[in-house]
């Protein structure tokens, strides 16, 4: 949805995303606003597209005017190449409902905002066979660069609750990996510590040919791209610290499910 805005006296547009946590501004709008720009750490944006990451570097505070609402003092950071501003749940969140117009004869539909699902934390350590002991692994020596971004990432994951600290007399490695497109990510080694210790959950495979007969009876397909997904998964908590592992000379432990775990995979598609 697309709609005029108003930016300290700027006339604009403005697309609101609900998909977006936060709003931002195309740098071209910036010097017609005649604010000052305010410098900000390099914070990184992931876009649409998982591969594609923007570097914020600048922000300004402005008041937005949107259809008749004030929404004075407003942080937004400032991205190039935006095909317009976007309006995110930042601004969004203010309301007390969102409604698109779309002009048809029966009445109006209610749905509710937004909002994390409530996901019984799982039994991700069903199966242990007997001699399981807790292992600590040497610490590992890091480049500067690969340093920088496990800094980063834990900084985040800790902002989100995904980790926390830890006293576990467990203790894995953390390591940067490469993806396929080229995108460096943060990764820990479990296959010396509990993943030695943990069965194969004996979860069923689909068969790939009745999958693909069932998807070729349909015309029009959907795609749900779900950010961080095994994030999105809690794991009980006394399961927390057999995630245990080192990074940056601190030790942590997941709060949810993590990518490296044996059984992780079918623990997320249950």
């Amino acid at each position: 949805m697309v709609v005029d805005e108003n930016l300290n006296g700027y006339k604009a547009y403005g697309l609101m995303d609900t998909g977006s946590s936060a709003s931002f501004n195309n740098e071209d709008t910036i010097p017609k606003l005649k604010v000052p720009v305010l410098a900000c750490k390099g914070e990184k944006v992931s876009m649409a597209s998982t591969s594609l990451r923007l570097s914020v570097k600048d922000q300004c505070i402005i008041t937005l005017c949107l259809q008749g609402n004030e929404y004075k003092d407003i942080t937004v950071s400032i991205l190039p190449d935006l095909c317009s501003d976007i309006i995110g749940h930042d601004i969004l969140k203010r309301n007390s409902s969102l409604q698109e117009i779309i002009g048809g004869e029966e009445g109006p539909l209610d749905i509710c905002s937004v909002a994390a699902a409530n996901i019984e934390p799982d039994q991700l350590f069903t199966h242990l066979s007997p001699n399981c002991k807790p292992i600590s692994i040497k610490s590992h020596s890091h480049a500067a660069s690969d340093l920088q971004l496990i800094d980063s990432e834990i900084q985040n994951l800790l902002k989100e609750g995904i980790v926390e600290k830890s006293v576990s007399p467990w203790h894995s490695q953390v390591m940067v990996v490469t993806s396929e497109n080229h995108r460096c990510r943060m990764a820990v080694d479990y296959s010396q510590t509990i993943n030695r210790y943990t069965e194969l959950d004996a979860f069923p495979l689909p068969r790939i040919d009745y999958i693909v007969n069932k998807v070729a009876s349909y015309k029009i397909y959907s795609r749900i791209d779900l950010r961080s997904a095994y994030y999105q998964v809690p794991i009980r908590e006394e399961d927390n610290p057999y995630t245990a592992f080192e990074a940056s000379g601190k030790h942590y432990q997941f709060t949810h499910v993590i990518v490296g775990i044996r059984n992780g995979v079918w623990h997320f598609n249950e």
